[in-house]
C-alpha cells in the first residue's frame, strides 16, 4: 500500500489481513519512531527518514507473501516534501529515489490509496492541510513518472477490499 497520511491505509490492511491469514502485515514504522521521539510529518529530519528508508529495504529484501502498510515509495515522497524545505539533503533525496526505482520492482502489486477525506487527528500524524495537499501532489506525480504499474483504490472499505481482491484473482 502506498498513499499519503490519513487515507485509510492502516485500516485497509488491518482488514486483508483477515481475508489473507498466510500474509504477513507489516506495519508502516513511523508510529514506533514517532512513539521513540524521532521527528516525523513536516518536522521529520534525515536521520528519521533514514530509518524509514531502511526498515522499507529491509522488507522487501526479507519477506515474502506480506502487505506493508507503507513503503519505498512513500519514503520517497516524504524525503522529496523534506528535501524542498531544506529538512534532508539532496544526496539523501536522491538515495530514497534509487532505492524506490531499484527495489520498487521486487512489489507484485502497487496499491495506490488516494485520500478522499481530511486527515483524522490521531496524536501523530499531521492535520495542517498544505502539508497534506503537497504530499497527495507529490504521490500522483511519483507514481506517474516512477513507470511501474500501479492499482488506485478508491471508496469504502468494502469498496476498496473489493477491488483488491478482483485484482489479485485476476492476475493470477
Amino acid at each position: 500500500m502506498t498513499g499519503p497520511h490519513g487515507s485509510g491505509k492502516s485500516t485497509l490492511i488491518a482488514e486483508l489481513g483477515k481475508l489473507f491469514p498466510g500474509f504477513s502485515l507489516i506495519p508502516e514504522p513511523v508510529r514506533k519512531l514517532n512513539s521513540l521521539g524521532f521527528l516525523t510529518n513536516e518536522s521529520g529530519t534525515e536521520s528519521t527518514q533514514m530509518l524509514i528508508q531502511s526498515s522499507y529495504i529491509e522488507t522487501v529484501l526479507t519477506q515474502t507473501n506480506f502487505i506493508a502498510d507503507r513503503g519505498l515509495i512513500d519514503g520517497y515522497v516524504y524525503a522529496d516534501y523534506l528535501f524542498s524545505k531544506g529538512r534532508v539533503s539532496k544526496e539523501f533525496r536522491d538515495f530514497t529515489h534509487y532505492t524506490m526505482v531499484e527495489y520498487s520492482k521486487l512489489y507484485t502489486h502497487i496499491f495506490y490509496i488516494p485520500s478522499e477525506f481530511p486527515p483524522v487527528d490521531d496524536g501523530m500524524r499531521s492535520l495542517n492541510p498544505d502539508f497534506h495537499s503537497q504530499i497527495c501532489q507529490k504521490f500522483k506525480n511519483t507514481l506517474d513518472k516512477l513507470g511501474l504499474p500501479y492499482f488506485t483504490i478508491c471508496g469504502s472499505i468494502e469498496s476498496r477490499i473489493n477491488q483488491i481482491q478482483n485484482i489479485l484473482t485476476n492476475s493470477n
